[in-house]
């Protein structure tokens, strides 16, 4: 799915035959081209979809994207930029290498925060929060629209990357909520900002160093104040001392309240939920949401993952 054409190959596995169909790409909805792409196809003798995308590389050669600041441990603010200073084109040793911006974030986006976290995970100097709250203050002044916290050796414990991103805001979540917005996920659906603010206390009380985050998203404007939209995220929960992994899809509907897009509904879908140690061999099983200390259940996302197709009930 390119900026300008959508291309498709198309392969037959039974005769061994090739073709090939390219579409004009649709930039304010790049899934209408992959429909259109697919009209003609008997969509039942298909086995596998593959898909690439170059929009977002655009975005980012063409800075079309979001305003964006990172904020990192102090002394490392260009390292970024610097990278692993592997000289793809000239070697190391080439003094008159000169990197080709554009660079995603440019140094002046850049900012550091003064904390350390050692190679195994040692907090050697916590987080100040009056150091961040006066970041803050000046990231939004600058009004950007994004900012990404990636401090050093955060992998190995994400403890001062939570204390800068303040994740226990209550305040904050449910201003992205509608006073009436449901929340549909883990039990029963949440109806109302405070049930699914408390929804949120009760399972950041049962989930240790976690990371939640999306990778990829697809939003349609239904209406002036309305859209709909598509998530889907991945989750690594540390839950009784086990690392688990967690796949889901986020079905969503929005609103415009005041001037702010907000959630109305929000309903979560699961391909699967597994412990580190069944991902080999449970993967690809129906019975693959296994929260620790609850029976297996089926996923709520059918697709089989090994072949891409919907197998029958076992």
């Amino acid at each position: 799915v390119g900026g300008t054409f959508t291309d498709f190959t198309f392969f037959d596995r039974e005769s061994g035959e090739h073709w090939v169909k390219k579409v004009s790409s649709t930039p304010s909805d790049v899934a209408a081209a992959v429909l259109e792409g697919l009209e003609d196809v008997e969509l039942s003798r298909v086995g596998n979809i593959i898909h690439g995308t170059t929009v977002a590389l655009n975005s980012v050669i063409q800075r079309a994207g979001a305003k964006t600041a990172i904020v990192t441990t102090k002394g490392f603010r260009d390292h970024i930029e610097i990278g692993d200073t592997l000289r793809y084109t000239g070697g190391i040793y080439d003094h008159r290498w000169v990197r080709t911006p554009p660079y995603p974030v440019p140094h002046e986006q850049r900012f550091t925060i003064d904390e350390r976290t050692s190679g195994d995970g040692e907090v050697l100097v916590p987080v100040n929060e009056s150091e961040v709250e006066r970041l803050a203050e000046t990231l939004a002044e600058l009004e950007f629209e994004a900012v990404a916290v990636c401090f050093l050796n955060s992998y190995m414990n994400p403890e001062n990357e939570r204390r800068a991103v303040d994740d226990r805001d209550w305040e904050s979540l449910a201003n992205q909520y509608t006073p009436d917005a449901i929340f549909d996920s883990v039990g029963e659906p949440a109806v109302g900002t405070d049930a699914i603010i408390e929804y949120y206390k009760e399972r950041t009380s049962v989930y240790a160093a976690s990371y939640h985050y999306p990778h990829s998203h697809e939003i349609t404007f239904t209406d002036d104040g309305a859209a709909v939209g598509v998530v889907c995220a991945h989750a690594e929960l540390t839950i009784e001392g086990e690392t688990v992994f967690v796949a889901l899809r986020y079905l969503d509907d929005y609103r415009l309240v005041e001037g702010s897009w907000r959630f109305h509904e929000r309903e979560a879908r699961i391909l699967y939920v597994l412990k580190l140690s069944e991902l080999p061999t449970s993967f690809g099983d129906r019975m693959r949401i296994r929260w620790p200390g609850v029976a297996p259940q089926p996923a709520q996302i059918g697709a089989d993952i090994a072949s891409g197709r919907t197998p029958e009930p076992r």
